[in-house]
């Protein structure tokens, strides 16, 4: 770091010229190409919109370029050194002078990524407004200075990514024991009970569009599929709700709720459990509640034991399937889970709240720890590319 300031103090202590995007580099839209048209017995990588090359093609009209997506994953900004094909729904900045590095240019838009983004339109599909990244502000310090940041942040990029990819590692190693341990604590012989022995079914609620955004709670499927435990800081869905709603659909501590329905059968069923009092709430009609009926189960213990492979199995195999997946509850009912004491449930469940905040907490787990490795970088790539502008005469 001390190089590049003593380059900025000797070369442009007093700011640096901002020209247009379009001034500095070669702008162009990709060209039109059809799935028919590629394969991967081909060479050349095809970029669409999305993050990642989509397939395989005999031809290339783009290097050594920056990437933007224009729809699909819009404003996404990527670098490309080998030969590609770039089609229409993608953006391509290329050199066209001696006085910027287009490496320089991928770092300053990929670190503008956030304000691109901010700048598409369309509904279902948003797209990259092309004037407002013709019309991007670039700064232009001296090419020295712009040489020895894309020297420091390709290097600091290589060194993050190998350190990433060790914790994703050690992450997926994580992961596969607490399956392994899930199963092993929870997959038992002995002790078992049918769903429907525990818990009674009630279908979600039904409400029409202009009443969701505001009013009370509500859980929505996401919050389940997302989240084997249930707290007020998940929810944050609303609706407007009558006494006869909050009655009939109510949620209580220690309701576990199902996802009714799935593009898949993989996914179809999964479960989590409410682990907070929620006055005023209600859940979602793509939802099912599962109550207790008796006080066999602890809420915390449901957090894990509906997501245990032979349960799951046993789930995905009863799930009805047309054109797509779905459970009920007289389906789940004739599932059986293993039911210890109390006792041995909280034991499990210590066991396996450790292990699973190890994998999923972004406050104290590994997931944090690569979130923090992104912060790291993403804030020495800011301080590096915030440059004054140099004032006009």
């Amino acid at each position: 770091m001390s190089k590049i300031n003593d380059l900025i103090k000797e070369l442009c202590p007093n700011g640096v010229r901002f020209d247009k995007l379009e001034n500095v580099t070669l702008l162009q839209a990709g060209d039109r190409i059809t799935t028919a048209m590629m394969s991967n017995d081909y060479d050349f990588d095809v970029v669409g919109g999305g993050t990642m090359p989509t397939g395989k093609y005999n031809d290339f009209n783009r290097e050594h370029c920056v990437t933007i997506s224009r729809a699909g994953s819009a404003g996404f900004v990527n670098w490309k050194e080998n030969r590609f094909w770039a089609t229409d729904v993608c953006f391509t900045a290329s050199k066209n002078n001696d006085y910027m590095d287009i490496k320089f240019v991928y770092h300053y838009l990929k670190n503008s990524q956030n304000d691109l983004q901010q700048h598409l339109y369309g509904g279902s599909m948003p797209k990259l407004e092309k004037n407002y990244l013709w019309k991007y502000p670039i700064p232009i310090p001296p090419i020295e200075v712009q040489e020895e940041i894309v020297r420091i942040l390709d290097k600091f990029g290589e060194l993050e990514a190998e350190l990433e990819a060790e914790l994703e590692a050690e992450l997926e190693a994580r992961k596969s024991q607490y399956e392994f341990w899930r199963g092993k604590l929870l997959d038992r012989d002995n002790n078992l009970m049918s769903i429907g022995e525990l818990f009674e079914f009630k279908n979600g609620i039904n409400k029409s569009k202009d009443c969701f955004g505001k009013g009370d709670s509500i859980i929505n499927y996401v919050d389940v599929y997302k989240n084997n435990k249930l707290t007020h800081d998940i929810i944050n869905g609303l609706v407007e709700l009558n006494a006869t709603d909050l009655d009939r659909y109510s949620c209580i501590k220690g309701d576990v709720f199902f996802t009714r329905t799935s593009e898949t059968r993989e996914e179809v069923g999964m479960a989590s459990v409410l682990v907070d009092n929620m006055e005023d709430s209600v859940f979602s009609g793509f939802l099912l509640r599962a109550r207790p009926t008796t006080d066999l189960i602890i809420p915390e213990y449901c957090a894990y034991c509906f997501s245990s492979p032979r349960v799951r199995r046993d789930i995905v195999s009863y799930a009805n399937f047309t054109t797509r997946a779905t459970v009920t509850g007289p389906i789940l009912s004739k599932i059986k889970i293993y039911v210890p004491s109390k006792e041995e449930q909280l034991k499990i469940v210590n066991i396996l709240d450790e292990m699973y905040n190890l994998i999923n907490s972004f406050v104290e787990g590994i997931p944090a720890e690569i979130e923090l490795r992104r912060q790291q970088y993403e804030y020495y790539r800011n301080k590096l590319l915030s440059f004054k502008e140099l004032e006009a005469n």
